[in-house]
């Protein structure tokens, strides 16, 4: 199941409709892994999934700012403006 976030970056880190996970998450089924790509959402996902099934699910996390240095080989000048 994948619950779409919207693209705008400040939203994206902080929104989360509740009600609407609530209804992709189907109550007959059990869950062994979540996987989360935004460790800002990472606590409300798991939140939310205990109070919906009492279970503690494990969570496999992951970031791509973690790669940044092996993706990009921009320098930090080019990223963050100092000069302002």
């Amino acid at each position: 199941m994948i619950y779409s976030l919207p693209t705008y970056l400040p939203t994206m880190r902080s929104h989360f409709n509740v009600d609407r996970f609530k209804k992709l998450i189907p109550h007959n089924l059990v869950f062994d892994l979540i996987f989360s790509h935004l460790p800002e959402q990472t606590h409300v996902i798991k939140n939310t999934m205990y109070n919906l099934t009492h279970h503690t699910l494990n969570i496999f996390g992951y970031c791509h700012w973690f790669d940044l240095k092996e993706v990009v080989s921009w320098t930090v000048e080019n990223i963050v403006r100092t000069n302002m």
